[in-house]
């Protein structure tokens, strides 16, 4: 095996030619307006879908690999995954329901994604098809963003509607077939879109075996997406676009102890809504954007024939955003107000006239400000920022009757203020050299679910239940950083980076050491006193004719230095691996594309105490796209092709070796 594996890097190494990059491209994500990425004084990155895409058709799979220091809770190919997480820079997935989402920002089209129960993102509900590039921002960026941009920003660029259609049928492993079809039309200065997609899979065998017993099953899996898009072009009066999105997803957990036709399963119904107008007047652009999304999700549990649960949960968020650019004074200058309100409300029913309930709310009021100014002949940037975030925690509510002693009745509300302040410079020492310098700060409000959840998970020695805590307060980071822009001739990029973070009442999930005999270990998110986290990045991206390969290297240390008398000083967090590599070939011969794919990733800690380790493991893959002709492509891939079976997380294992295989038709 080690042999194949040696092999299959030979090939990629000998193969080392390209991956596309363009350092004029335009993004705005950096600064809330159009900027060339080269004249950007931060560590910024953009992915092309469609090169992307070869690698995977998930955009948390394909993003995690193309920028280093990002991690996904996703492994290539796996298509169960409904709650995956992506975070950066050594700050950890985390753990139940991938919490560490929370400390990066996801943004579709410059609107947030992640909900304030959990600060997570429904990945699984965001159509490649539909996506044109992916920018990202690494470092804090809450002097432009606020809460959930503690580590780093993405946002998803959406591609503009027009009236292509195309239809597309695919079969994999596991006996998984998936269907999408999507339809435009344009109207003088109207144009609209839908699309949608159906998936279904047989799944497979989750649990670990030494956790497998005569109630264990597949996990199984049905999504439907249907979605919808218009934009509106008012000329001198500027532009509305309009999205609308809906999608109803169940997935098989993998037991049966309820011994009924679908076993225990979660079931989520989503919508999602978005309207912006956009338009420049007197030299000044102005963006205003408001979004909606909600999330039903219906849960059948049990951790026993004798212990079953019926849950049902309500999550939701809704925003205003206002926005402007202008140059004042020679500043280029953006400002602004942001607005956002989220709630959750959440039901379980042990069916054994026990239950448990939850609710809470949470709003904050944030404007902020930018101003940037080039120097001496424009060779030095110098860039400043700052926002003020106002965030009310209020009707929070958690009953558990079947343990009340956890926690019973009303919370008080609470009000966190902050001022998150940046400042950065870049110099250009020549058009093939450009260095920068940040200092940020971050800031992150707790997840609602964190404040008010009364959890009971597992069953035998994995038995734990989880406390709310009303009194978790906010983490805040500061950050220093530098990186380079190195480019030879546009056919050579190298672009490293290093950085230092220290984070203060970092919010954690921890054992408290009590061991409740009917509910197992307990565990609450607290405020830690300090968390250290440094690190370096080296990505490499090379042009050589039909050639492109892209490889990284990124390596963190994530420390908590002071637990606040929790005991666990010292300890790395978990869900942070140190070492991550990955390199991606591609090579394109007019109407034939052929690529291969690699990923390693180092041990992680499973737990706070850092006594259970996941090995390290490394994963490749390989596949080919093929134009047939009269509108028709192929294409057919194998992940995970030296069948690792490795632990994903402390009680679940990777599906092994999966194939894909699709046929697309375009009119």
């Amino acid at each position: 095996m080690k042999t194949k594996k040696i092999l299959f890097l030979f090939f990629l190494c000998n193969f080392s030619f390209s991956f596309a990059a363009d350092i004029r491209m335009i993004v705005e994500s950096a600064s809330r307006s159009p900027k060339k990425i080269s004249d950007l004084p931060v560590s910024a990155q953009v992915i092309d879908a469609k090169t992307a895409s070869y690698v995977s058709s998930f955009p948390d799979e394909y993003i995690s690999f193309f920028a280093p220091g990002l991690d996904s809770s996703r492994n290539l190919g796996d298509i169960y995954d409904r709650t995956p997480s992506i975070t950066m820079r050594g700050f950890g997935i985390g753990t139940q329901g991938g919490r560490g989402q929370g400390r990066v920002l996801v943004l579709l089209d410059g609107v947030p994604l992640n909900n304030s129960a959990l600060g997570s993102v429904n990945w699984n509900d965001i159509s490649f098809e539909n996506i044109e590039r992916v920018e990202i921002v690494k470092g804090p960026a809450s002097s432009l963003y606020g809460s959930n941009a503690l580590a780093g920003v993405i946002n998803i660029i959406t591609k503009k509607t027009s009236s292509a259609k195309e239809v597309s049928v695919s079969y994999g492993s596991y006996d998984s077939l998936e269907g999408k079809i999507k339809a435009g039309i344009k109207i003088k200065n109207m144009s609209a879109e839908i699309s949608g997609s159906y998936l279904e899979s047989g799944g497979y065998m989750k649990a670990l075996p030494q956790d497998r017993n005569q109630y264990s099953e597949k996990s199984w899996l049905r999504e439907k997406n249907i979605s919808a898009k218009t934009e509106f072009n008012l000329k001198s009066y500027g532009l509305i676009k309009a999205d609308f999105l809906k999608n109803y997803g169940i997935a098989g957990l993998g037991t049966n102890y309820g011994q009924n036709a679908k076993g225990e399963y979660r079931a989520a119904v989503g919508d999602y809504a978005r309207i912006s107008w956009e338009s420049e007047f007197d030299d000044t652009k102005y963006k205003i954007s408001s979004y909606y999304q909600k999330s039903d999700q219906d849960r059948k549990e049990g951790t026993s024939p004798a212990k079953l649960t019926d849950i049902e949960v309500e999550r939701g968020d809704k925003g205003l955003m206002l926005s402007a650019s202008k140059n004042l004074f020679g500043f280029d200058s953006s400002f602004g107000l942001d607005f956002k309100r989220g709630y959750v409300d959440g039901y379980d029913d042990y069916l054994n006239g026990k239950y448990s309930k939850d609710k809470g709310k949470i709003e904050s009021y944030s404007p902020y400000v930018r101003l940037e100014k080039k120097i001496l002949s424009e060779k030095l940037t110098l860039a400043s920022g700052a926002r003020y975030d106002s965030v009310r925690f209020y009707d929070g509510y958690a009953l558990n009757t079947y343990a009340p002693g956890f926690f019973s009745g009303d919370m008080k509300s609470r009000n966190w203020n902050r001022i998150s302040p940046s400042f950065s410079a870049g110099f250009d020492y020549s058009e093939s050299f450009y260095q920068y310098a940040s200092y940020s700060q971050g800031f992150r409000a707790g997840e609602l679910e964190n404040m008010v959840l009364i959890l009971i998970k597992g069953g035998g020695s994995n038995k734990w239940y989880q406390k709310p805590n009303p009194d978790l307060g906010p983490e805040k980071s500061q950050t220093v950083e530098t990186g380079f822009r190195i480019n030879k001739e546009s056919k050579v990029f190298f672009e490293p980076s290093f950085y230092y973070t220290q984070a203060e009442d970092f919010i954690y999930q921890i054992y408290t050491g009590v061991i409740d005999p009917s509910y197992g270990k307990e565990k609450i998110y607290e405020n830690m006193a300090k968390v250290r986290i440094y690190g370096a990045e080296f990505p490499l991206r090379l042009i050589f004719g039909n050639y492109s390969l892209s490889a990284s290297y990124a390596r963190s240390d994530s420390k908590i230095m002071n637990s606040g008398g929790l005991g666990i000083n010292g300890k790395t967090l978990t869900y942070a691996p140190k070492h991550i590599y990955s390199a991606a070939l591609i090579w394109k011969k007019r109407d034939f594309s052929l690529f291969a794919d690699w990923k390693h990733k180092s041990g992680q800690y499973a737990d706070d105490a850092n006594s259970y380790k996941l090995s390290g493991y490394s994963v490749a893959a390989a596949g080919f796209e093929k134009k047939l002709g009269r509108g028709f492509f192929g294409s057919f891939k194998i992940n995970n092709i030296f069948n690792e079976r490795f632990q994903q997380s402390d009680s679940q294992l990777a599906p092994g070796r999966t194939f894909w295989t699709t046929l697309k038709k375009e009119f």
